[in-house]
């Protein structure tokens, strides 16, 4: 066998011996020399199986202390240890009573449970055996590290989420922000432009309608046996008024244009009307404005019309003229 035995060998050697060890019999002789008898006796091709058989029961040997129920050894029980290991002239020098006696008489009379597994460290002996250092607690302490740094990187990451949520959150509330200011706006444009929209409609109203009226007029006008009857000013204060009446054939449709009118003081009205046989009957009320003309226009004409007057009424009319004459025709009309 060319294993060599390491002091840890050596020592669990000694034990087993001295657990094996009865009273008064003779100790057994070393391990080294019955190794290194049985290296000479086997023959060379049983070398192979003795160091198989050998790891083996190195083996089973270092688990035999996890087997044994714990028990706590004697104080003296590592001297002794000791001095049988190293021997008697390592020993000398510290030897105490106890340690001076004899190998054999000594371990015959300490107990069994003398030498417990605890007086020998298990991982030691079972490191020692196989060749591999004895585990520490270097192991546990530098998992502790480990441990801490992997709680730190979490702590980070779960730190750097955080922010990042927030920050979207803070983007997300100015954004919508934003938005609610330019749906605002738009709102306040949409507004502006509907009302300028109903402006447009109401003025195109009114256009639509003076379009029609000058279409009216026109019409009346240029008509083939259209009678034109001119109206001269009554007053010198309305020295500059004018106008002129155009009857159409049907002597129904009728157009009337004013110029020079001034506006009416002290809340009168400037009324319209017909002269006929059954007599005077009112065309409407009407206003001026300063340089601006005026255009009367209908579809209906007093049957038997032979004049026409315009007076200054009270507003808001007369049934009857009351007022002076502001403007007479100065043509005679046909009866109408």
């Amino acid at each position: 066998m060319n294993e060599e035995l390491t002091p840890e060998d050596r020592a669990l050697l000694a034990a087993l011996e001295a657990l094996q060890a009865e009273p008064g019999a003779p100790s057994s002789p070393p391990a080294e020399h019955l190794a290194s008898d049985a290296d000479q006796a086997a023959p060379p091709g049983d070398a192979a199986e003795a160091e198989t058989l050998t790891r083996l029961y190195h083996e089973v040997l270092g688990l035999m202390p996890f087997a044994l129920a714990p028990a706590a050894p004697p104080p003296e029980a590592k001297s002794r240890l000791m001095t049988r290991i190293a021997g008697p002239e390592a020993a000398a020098p510290t030897a105490t009573p106890e340690a001076a006696a004899p190998p054999a008489a000594s371990t015959a009379a300490e107990p069994p449970a003398a030498l417990a597994p605890a007086a020998i460290p298990a991982a030691a002996t079972v490191a020692g055996l196989q060749g591999r250092p004895a585990p520490t607690s270097r192991s546990r302490s530098a998992s502790v590290p480990s441990r801490a740094g992997a709680s730190r990187w979490l702590s980070a990451l779960a730190a750097a989420l955080i922010l990042a949520l927030l920050g979207t959150c803070g983007w997300l509330i100015n954004d919508l922000r934003v938005r609610r200011d330019a749906i605002a706006r738009l709102a306040e444009q949409r507004d502006a432009a509907l009302r300028h929209a109903g402006e447009v409609e109401a003025r195109l109203g009114r256009l639509s309608s003076q379009v029609s009226s000058l279409r009216d007029s026109f019409s009346v006008v240029t008509s083939p046996a259209v009678e034109v009857c001119n109206l001269r000013a009554v007053t010198p204060e309305q020295a500059d008024a004018r106008g002129m009446l155009f009857v159409a054939a049907d002597h129904q449709h009728w157009m009337m244009s004013l110029r020079g009118l001034r506006p009416p003081a002290g809340g009168k009205v400037y009324q319209l009307w017909f002269v006929a046989a059954q007599g005077t009957m009112s065309g409407g009320t009407f206003a001026a404005r300063p340089g601006e003309p005026v255009e009367l226009g209908s579809e209906r004409m007093p049957a038997g019309t032979r004049a026409v007057r315009i007076t200054l009424e009270n507003s808001p009319g007369s049934p009857t003229p009351g007022g002076p004459d502001v403007l007479r025709n100065a043509d005679t009309l046909h009866a109408l």
